[in-house]
Order: structure tokens, then sequence, then C-alpha cells
């Protein structure tokens, strides 16, 4: 059992649940080639969980992937950049619904925050990553991180 209340293998667990039932998409854990940065533009969604426990769950995959889970989500043929940010968002919204319930029950959930880019840090200030996941759909990486922030 991690600090987070879940074990990796749960955490893995999570993930593949809210993917597959979100898009119908299997995620494959990468435990031997962990998610390198992507030479393109990725897509960030961030999603912040407060109370005595404070944290959040930071999803990361290239925006092509976002394009593509998106046209499966919304069953549109030309996604445009805001309906990739709603679905990454949605996505990253749904894993902190389900890692909430882990959680102490005075935990609020934030709105999701999405950022897209060639170059960009995302993160909340003084967290540090609790928990890395790796995983790939159809061979393109993907990330998942379980952020806390240590409260004085």
């Amino acid at each position: 059992m991690s600090e987070l209340g879940i074990t990796t293998e749960e955490a893995i667990e999570l993930a593949i649940e809210v993917w597959r039932g979100f898009l119908g998409v299997e995620l494959i854990p990468r435990f031997d080639a962990p998610a390198v940065p992507s030479p393109e533009s990725s897509v960030s969604g961030c999603v912040t969980l407060k109370g005595s426990w404070y944290g959040g769950i930071v999803v990361t995959l290239p925006v092509s992937l976002g394009a593509s889970i998106t046209r499966t989500a919304l069953a549109l043929d030309d996604p445009q950049p805001e309906d990739v940010c709603d679905v990454v968002g949605e996505l990253a919204n749904m894993m902190a619904g389900r890692l909430k319930h882990q959680l102490p029950p005075d935990t609020q959930i934030s709105l999701p925050m999405v950022a897209t880019g060639d170059h960009f840090h995302l993160s909340i200030p003084g967290a540090r990553v609790a928990m890395e996941l790796d995983f790939a759909i159809e061979d393109t990486p993907l990330k998942i991180r379980i952020i806390k922030v240590e409260q004085s």
C-alpha cells in the first residue's frame, strides 16, 4: 500500500477501467519502456484533490493520440483542439474521481485544467510525483502521474 491508499497495481487497474469504460480503449501498461516525451505536441489534463490529502492527477499524451481518442469519445470525424481538451480533461477528471474514493472523506476535487503545446511543464507548486504510470495505446506512449503536496 502506498501513501495514496492504493497500490501501483490498483492504480493501473483504475486507469485501465476508466479508459475502457469511457472510450472502449485498452491501455497497455509499459513496465519495460517508460513513456518518453514525444517529439510532437502534447496535451495534459490535470485535476487537483484537496482536503487533509492534497495532490492531483496529471494525464499527458501526444496531441495526435488525444485527437484519436476524441474521435472515439465524441464520434467526430474532425475534432477541434477544444474537443481534445474537453476529452483529456474529462479523463483526468474521471481518474481523479475514482482516486477520491480512496482518500479521506473531506477531499474536494477541482475542475480539470488542460494545457497543450510543444514544451511545457504542468505542475502544482510544492508537489512531487507520488506515483508515475506509463502506458501505451497501439504503441503510442502516454503517462499518468499522481502528485502529492506535502502540507505543513
